[in-house]
């Protein structure tokens, strides 16, 4: 017997051609009051499409809590930022 895991899609709001969700944060007083009404309607994890790329927000103190615990993270330090930590120790922009 196989145990599937199977995964709910994130949801999304629709968006636009080219500027995709931009229109949905541009669109209230301040950008961080449009996160958060699309947090409101979507549930604290949505993705959002940008012209950069498909983000995904997260939101509520629970799910920013568990995101934010290092314990289920490693860093991958690049060359340039481990020759700046060998030069300047760590640091806010080296850390």
């Amino acid at each position: 017997m196989s145990s599937e895991t199977i995964f709910e899609p994130i949801p999304q709001p629709p968006g636009y051609p080219v500027v995709g969700n931009v229109f949905d944060i541009l669109g209230e007083e301040t950008p961080i009051h449009g996160l958060m009404k699309l947090a409101r309607q979507y549930g604290p994890i949505f993705r959002l499409r940008t012209p950069q790329g498909s983000n995904i927000i997260v939101s509520g103190f629970d799910l920013v809590d568990e995101i934010s615990d290092e314990k289920h993270f490693d860093k991958f330090l690049g060359p340039g930022l481990r020759m700046a930590r060998t030069l300047a120790g760590d640091g806010l922009f080296t850390s």
